[in-house]
């Protein structure tokens, strides 16, 4: 089956739909962290959060499938992230730019799909979609956004969740905490799921 999403609820799905749903996956959720890197320390904290709570899953749900190896490259992405995020918090010292943003969300999005995808029915479908569900938040308002205001999905504007955050008076690093939070509660939700 490879790294493509095979079955959804269960269902199997017709070769051309798993191939086409598995590219605007991975296409989504890589731009979807290159969207939220807009504050010091927000892609990087979101990401290890994120890869945290698919590493719990992943581990408890070794004997399934993909899911040791998800493990394992879980691990190494949360470990990469945390000694990361020291450096790149406010005030950052180093940037990871849309490279790193970039190979955050393919890394996340890929796993995800290596991995829980290949679950059990419910779970490989919820699991992926709360983890990562700022992200998802953040891209899909954007592009209703900017569709809806005329402009192209990928223009850019002051619209994102953490924008917003910081024209409603919070600081920086208020608004990166608030998005840990809310992206660790994601997380807890997906693990209890599980």
């Amino acid at each position: 089956h490879g790294c493509r999403i095979d079955q959804i609820f269960g269902w199997q799905l017709p070769l051309w739909l798993s191939y086409c749903g598995s590219v605007i996956w991975i296409v989504a959720m890589t731009n979807a962290i290159n969207f939220i890197d807009g504050l010091d320390g927000l892609a990087a904290g979101v990401s290890a959060i994120s890869a945290g709570a698919m590493l719990v899953v992943a581990l408890l749900l070794v004997p399934q499938g993909n899911s040791m190896v998800s493990a394992i490259l879980l691990a190494a992405v949360v470990g990469g992230c945390v000694g990361f995020i020291p450096y790149n918090f406010n005030p950052a010292k180093i940037f990871m730019g849309d490279t790193g943003s970039n190979f955050l969300g393919f890394i996340l999005a890929s796993i995800s799909i290596f991995g829980l995808f290949k679950t059990y029915a419910f779970i490989s479908f919820a699991v992926p979609f709360l983890v990562l569900g700022l992200p998802i938040f953040d891209i899909c308002f954007a592009v209703i956004r900017r569709v809806a205001h005329g402009q192209s999905p990928m223009h850019a504007d002051r619209g994102h969740f953490h924008h917003r955050l910081i024209d409603m008076g919070f600081s920086q690093k208020q608004t990166v905490a608030i998005a840990y939070l809310l992206t660790a509660i994601l997380g807890l939700a997906a693990v209890t799921l599980t």
